[in-house]
């Protein structure tokens, strides 16, 4: 797993000989270093050249009294830093500042009094606020509970819920994802919460002693810290979850060594490269058992490439009355949700399928790549399609194409080559499934259910609607089945959801009862 190209980008070559707590690469290239162990004003911090040398340019002035312990860059170039300092350049500043590009500190972020604790984690958000971690109990003398968000200009910010945060028991590390949750690391695992600061459900992630946390274009996410095990499962220091927490069984130490011995010592700090490989720094001095002082570079693919499924159909309750596109009045109308909604549906996803969630930006595509809704994905036996093997939640366009959730890339499956059953799910919709197991592996396989010529499992799985192909509209309660009266039947879940007895009353929202039989 370790890169053996990186050696040369030892720290202490160049007069580092302490811990290295966080790591930020910059646009250019450069990085931020944050750690003990440097001298005069590049104590705590350094910024240094892609080779590893010190870049002198980076200006602190009298320098920084004490540990930086994270850092984070703002849109405009400047750095949020957080630790255990109380001044910067001889400016009173309690364990959270921030520097302009040049180092130089920026008056303008104003802390006050700051938290009472170490900051150890420092986070931005979309809109500008900043997410402040560590075992801290206040912020300027108010209840912050391990967890703060602050404004902009320093002072924290009270719509944000940090009743969440109480139970955080000192935040160790954070990431956000693309959809605005933000992954929050603990004494005791890592939680994921929404945007106003509560606890996410779908998301369960049992591992101590967490220390960065970092999320992948593809919704993987890296943890590291002085673990042991992920869920139950080995991993030594270092370790990749799925989107809903699940150990991600491509992403593991070499062995031999065991798992438990791939990292001696704590990983502080992680960063994804363009090439798709992270660098790692912490307190460690070996990589599977090749020596690796404090930095190392490891290779971030999976043991084998992920299979790809180019499925295509068309959801028979979003049609117009004449066939060619589905309609996008949920996206339109901004009812759907950025995270997949399956998962809240009781449905039975398998590890690594669900907790998934997509950017606003997603949403915002018109014409007939514009999203209509969250699909499920599953991939079964080809021995027994009742045994279902994979899960995955995805999205729905217009035109019937089936993408991951960036809204344009074909559906992965992080599974070995083989023949698999595919069949695709909706929440207000009959599923169908390939007749016949299907050949799939890392080169894309297109399965399109809008055409007669791709059969299906069982009788009449589809609708013909003007020939093309469509998933039958009106399973409003998830069953299987769709039924007008008797028990369990479709009509009432539809009638219940908009209040009682009157079938003209109208509720607003995502919701998996809500139809549309226009078609």
């Amino acid at each position: 797993m370790v890169d053996a190209t990186g050696q040369s980008m030892g720290l202490d070559d160049y007069g580092w000989s302490g811990g290295v707590y966080d790591l930020l690469v910059l646009p250019d290239g450069r990085f931020l270093c944050a750690g003990t162990g440097g001298w005069g004003a590049y104590a705590y911090l350094q910024r240094r050249h892609s080779s590893g040398t010190i870049d002198s340019t980076f200006n602190l002035g009298s320098g920084i009294n004490s540990r930086v312990l994270a850092m984070a860059r703002q849109p405009d170039g400047k750095i949020i830093i957080s630790g255990w300092f109380t001044s910067v350049d001889g400016v009173p500043r309690n364990r959270v500042a921030r520097l302009h590009p040049d180092g130089a500190l920026d008056l303008s972020f104003v802390p006050g009094a700051g938290p009472n604790g170490n900051v150890e984690k420092v986070l931005l958000l979309p809109d500008g606020r900043i997410l402040l971690g560590g075992p801290f109990s206040l912020y300027n003398g108010m209840a912050a509970g391990g967890l703060v968000c602050l404004l902009p200009d320093g002072t924290m910010d009270p719509s944000f819920t940090t009743g969440g945060g109480s139970a955080l028991g000192g935040l160790s590390a954070s990431a956000l994802q693309a959809d605005g949750r933000i992954l929050a690391a603990r004494t005791n695992g890592v939680v994921r919460l929404h945007p106003d600061g509560t606890q996410d459900g779908s998301f369960q992630c049992a591992v101590g002693n967490v220390r960065t946390v970092v999320v992948a274009p593809d919704g993987r996410i890296l943890i590291g810290g002085g673990f042991n095990f992920v869920n139950g499962t080995a991993r030594g220091s270092l370790a990749r979850v799925f989107a809903d927490g699940s150990v991600d069984p491509g992403f593991q130490s070499s062995s031999p060594p065991a798992p438990l011995t791939s990292f001696m010592y704590t990983i502080y700090s992680a960063a994804l490269l363009p090439d798709g490989k992270y660098v790692v720094v912490g307190t460690f001095g070996m990589v599977d058992g090749v020596g690796r002082n404090r930095i190392a570079r490891v290779f971030g693919g999976n043991a084998a490439s992920p299979i790809r499924v180019s499925v295509k159909a068309m959801l028979g309750g979003a049609l117009p009355s004449v066939p060619g596109v589905m309609q996008d009045g949920l996206r339109a109308g901004g009812l759907l949700p950025s995270a997949e909604p399956y998962t809240d549906l009781a449905f039975p996803h398998l590890p690594g399928g669900g907790g998934m969630g997509s950017a606003t930006a997603v949403f915002n595509t018109t014409g007939n790549n514009a999203i209509v809704d969250w699909v499920v994905l599953e991939l079964r036996a080809a021995g027994d399609p009742s045994t279902v093997v994979a899960t995955r939640s995805a999205l729905i366009q217009r035109d019937g194409d089936v993408v991951d959730v960036d809204g344009v890339s074909i559906v992965p499956f992080f599974m070995p080559p083989g023949n698999y059953h595919v069949s695709i799910r909706h929440r207000n919709h009959l599923g169908c499934m390939s007749a016949s197991p299907i050949a799939l592996s890392s080169t894309p396989t297109t399965i399109d259910f809008r055409t007669g010529a791709t059969t299906t499992w069982g009788t009449d799985a589809r609708k013909n609607v003007n020939g093309t192909m469509v998933l039958w509209p009106g399973d409003a309660n998830f069953d299987h089945e769709v039924k007008y009266t008797g028990a369990n039947s479709d009509r009432d879940a539809v009638l219940l959801r908009v209040g009682g007895a009157t079938p003209t009353n109208v509720v607003t929202g995502y919701h998996g009862e809500d139809v549309n039989l226009d078609g």
